[in-house]
């Protein structure tokens, strides 16, 4: 299997050949052959990506170029759907919006594809690294600063949004428990490594998986300290397997764990299945966060009734 092509950075599109615009039946078939990859990639299969890009190159009579970005605008979008990408057809979010409507027809129209996407695991794919006797970081360095704002169009940003709603990362990324142990194992082992890389082998009994030994409730899930200071840290943490920028969801009790706790900080960690890395979100979350309330709790009662006290949960 071979990568051929990489980089995150936005790019126009090269003109095609015929140069005509991609009609829905290009974006389609391109969309078809994005996920034969995938599957290849899945099971294992030995193949050559440049060779399916040449016939998806034949087929539409369009130049390497412009399959290759249409390719990674296709990687980007399901990025911000909360899934992992084809290894080698790196993120690029500069394209028609025409794009949108395939992807979305694909998911809504092939369910076994939904479902396939959900579950897609890359060669790549493989566990954080352990605490080790080196106490070098540099193969653990995996922080991101927190990401910008976007540059992107009005149009692009409402057309992004609406696929989000449609299919909800957020809301998946919630019910999956196999990826967000994964998340709080790669930040078990970040913080471990962090103080071995510190020079502070003695404090590592200080970091605790609170989330797997005690169980859930707690409005955070791993227990650190800052290898420095000292001082404790009380960890959220949030997984995706896609970009840095799928949404997420906080209850509102580990919201109010955050205002009243000091130390509280979500760890975002994104692109799980691939490389995964992280980012910090610190209080106050309105600061450096936009956040939405999606859901009510809804207690029906008479209006007779309505003088009585509302339970809390």
């Amino acid at each position: 299997m071979t990568d051929v092509a990489s980089g995150e950075e936005d790019e126009k599109e090269v003109p095609s050949k015929n140069g005509t615009d991609w009609s829905d039946e290009d974006n389609d078939f391109l969309v078809e052959t994005y996920l034969r990859m995938m599957r290849l990639e899945h099971d294992r299969v030995d193949f050559i990506k440049s060779h399916i890009r040449q016939e998806a190159q034949d087929r539409l009579e369009r130049t390497k170029r412009s399959v290759e970005l249409k390719l990674m605008n296709v990687s980007a979008v399901l990025s911000e759907l909360g899934f992992t990408h084809l290894t080698g057809y790196a993120r690029k979010m500069n394209f028609q919006q025409s794009l949108f409507a395939a992807i979305e027809r694909r998911l809504a129209g092939y369910p076994a594809d939904l479902e396939f996407l959900e579950n897609f695991s890359p060669r790549s794919d493989r566990p954080s690294p352990k605490p080790g006797r080196k106490a070098d970081a540099t193969s653990f360095d995996v922080v991101e600063p927190i990401p910008p704002l976007r540059n992107a169009s009005a149009e692009q940003m409402e057309a992004l949004s609406r696929l989000v709603r449609k299919f909800d990362p957020a809301a998946r990324d919630a019910k999956n428990r196999i990826l967000g142990l994964r998340g709080e194992q790669f930040v078990f082992d970040f913080e471990q490594q962090n103080m071995i890389a510190e020079g502070r082998r003695d404090l590592l009994s200080e970091v605790r998986w609170v989330s797997r030994d005690e169980g859930d409730g707690h409005g955070y899930d791993i227990v650190s300290v800052d290898p420095q200071t000292e001082k404790k840290k009380f960890i959220e943490v949030k997984s995706t397997r896609g970009s840095q920028y799928v949404p997420f969801f906080l209850s509102r009790n580990e919201i109010e764990v955050g205002e009243r706790t000091e130390g509280w900080q979500i760890y975002r960690v994104f692109d799980i299945g691939t490389r995964s890395r992280l980012f910090k979100l610190r209080p106050p979350l309105d600061a450096c966060t936009r956040m939405r309330p999606e859901t009510m709790k809804v207690w029906p009662f008479s209006t007779l009734e309505s003088s009585r006290s509302m339970p809390d949960a």
